[in-house]
């Protein structure tokens, strides 16, 4: 059986869960001291201050593929400079998309999916939603770029993509 501490829930509109009037840090401290009566206040703001800290560090922490790569000479190269290829899809091409047809960002997240040939249930697994909701985010897709499938979609980027890579 899954019950506590072992399972929970995450609702998709923040507004049934969240009270705008309290800060949001409060809130989440509440359930914490509810879920876990043992914490001190003082055991909540040590948590708060290690998450915060291990959030930092991620975030900046340099990796491998970010660093110069080192040649058979000795001289450093920059291996961050590559040009994307025509049909890759990048973070600009995304938001041209998402900006010349009107779709949110969810919209775009399910576009960017679809265009790497993804199924229903490997893109909602991939965005932790649903299949049906993936399902009404491709009909929305659909719909905005006047496409009557996914592979009309695919074509209608296509086309787009090949107006942005002439401009």
């Amino acid at each position: 059986k899954l019950r506590g501490n072992s399972m929970g829930m995450i609702f998709q509109e923040p507004m049934t869960s969240l009270n705008p009037v309290f800060r949001i840090g409060d809130q989440v401290d509440e359930v914490i001291k509810l879920h876990n009566p043992a914490m001190t206040a003082e055991d909540v703001a040590e948590e708060k201050e290690e998450s915060n800290a291990a959030e930092f560090n991620s975030a900046n922490s340099i990796t491998e593929k970010d660093l110069p790569a080192e040649t058979a000479n000795g001289k450093l190269t920059e291996t961050n400079s590559r040009k994307p290829s025509a049909n890759e899809i990048t973070e600009e091409k995304l938001l041209a998309y998402k900006n010349r047809y009107g779709l949110s960002v969810r919209e775009t997240d399910v576009l960017a999916h679809i265009l790497k040939d993804r199924s229903i249930n490997e893109i909602a697994e991939e965005l932790f939603i649903s299949p049906s909701t993936v399902k009404f985010h491709v009909a929305n897709l659909l719909k905005k770029t006047g496409a009557g499938s996914q592979r009309r979609l695919k074509q209608i980027v296509s086309e787009y993509d090949r107006f942005l890579d002439e401009n």
